[in-house]
């Protein structure tokens, strides 16, 4: 969907903004070899927030697509404010969870493209190692995080 900012006719300026269901796949080379590829399945809402995606990979060695990534989105009530809450979860080639974090999206009523909204991270976000023992973790303040944009 393709949207306008001010006056189109006095250089009002188009915005881009996703919607509705996409799906990418793509290859990746290196030093001119194919090297594997990757498929991305995104959903998009009506104000163009991300509430699903799952980003896939196979290398030229893999029988099958292993899950990379995974994201998925809810509405949630945080200290009164009412949020989108994208939560992000990054695995590793031996499909384990490696990364886990939450973005809280401040503007998600705002038609925009995802990429262009105002994120901030809330909650508690986590590394593990190849294992999946827990290494680090960091507690995120909402309220800290909204005095201080």
């Amino acid at each position: 969907m393709i949207i306008t900012k001010g006056n189109p006719n006095k250089f009002g300026r188009y915005i881009f903004v996703e919607v509705g269901e996409w799906r990418e796949s793509f290859d990746y080379v290196g030093s001119g070899t194919l090297k594997g590829r990757a498929i991305t399945e995104t959903t998009y809402d009506s104000y163009g927030n991300m509430v699903l995606r799952t980003v896939s990979d196979k290398t030229k060695k893999d029988n099958e697509f292993y899950t990379r990534e995974i994201i998925r989105a809810e509405i949630r009530v945080i200290n009164m404010d009412t949020v989108l809450v994208q939560n992000i979860k990054v695995f590793n080639n031996k499909l384990t969870l490696t990364w886990d974090f939450n973005l809280a999206v401040l503007n998600y009523k705002e038609m925009l493209s995802d990429r262009l909204k105002n994120k901030i991270k809330v909650g508690k976000e986590t590394w593990y190692d190849d294992n999946g023992k827990l290494t680090k973790s960091y507690d995120y303040k909402y309220e800290d995080k909204i005095k201080g944009r």
